[in-house]
């Protein structure tokens, strides 16, 4: 099973050329997950319009408009065996990831799925949890580069963990 990460997307609309990029991406992938900071109900439309029931998406610190009304702050799945738990994180950029930790290791996930910093993350941590942040999809400022993640699994193994730059 193959699974796209995005994050930090900071888009009230979709643009047309951010619609061919999912549009494609849907091919590839079973599922795709969203950790946050989307910021438009109208892009969010656009996404559960491509993707359906294949998306999984949580509110980030940025998500006004009643975002963070309708998604929740977290979600945690198991998909093939495996448990992922997904949140935005918060704090300073380089605490992102501990703080990520520290919000969902109650959850006992294989995977922790997060955003907030816009820099791209795919580490197994000392307890043997893959921490993988996607970076940041558009942000050209912030980030030091932008990209997406993907991840694959198969009966409870993590097959294949990847970030993925990209210029959209």
């Amino acid at each position: 099973m193959k699974i796209g990460v995005i994050s930090d997307t900071h888009q009230r609309l979709m643009s047309a050329e951010l619609r061919l990029f999912f549009e494609s991406l849907k091919k590839e992938i079973d599922y795709i997950v969203h950790a946050g900071d989307i910021n438009g109900i109208d892009f969010l439309t656009e996404l559960k319009d491509i993707f359906k029931d294949r998306l999984i998406v949580v509110s980030g610190n940025m998500d006004n408009e009643g975002l963070s009304g309708i998604l929740k702050n977290e979600e945690v799945v198991e998909l093939e065996k495996i448990t992922i738990a997904v949140t935005h994180s918060y704090g300073a950029p380089v605490d992102a990831p501990s703080n990520a930790y520290n919000l969902m290791k109650k959850h006992n996930p294989d995977i922790i799925i997060f955003g907030h910093s816009h820099h791209a993350l795919n580490k197994i941590n000392e307890n043997g949890v893959l921490m993988f942040n996607p970076g940041s999809l558009l942000d050209e400022v912030y980030a030091p580069y932008t990209s997406y993640g993907m991840i694959e699994i198969n009966n409870g193994e993590i097959v294949s963990r990847e970030i993925k730059r990209i210029k959209i």
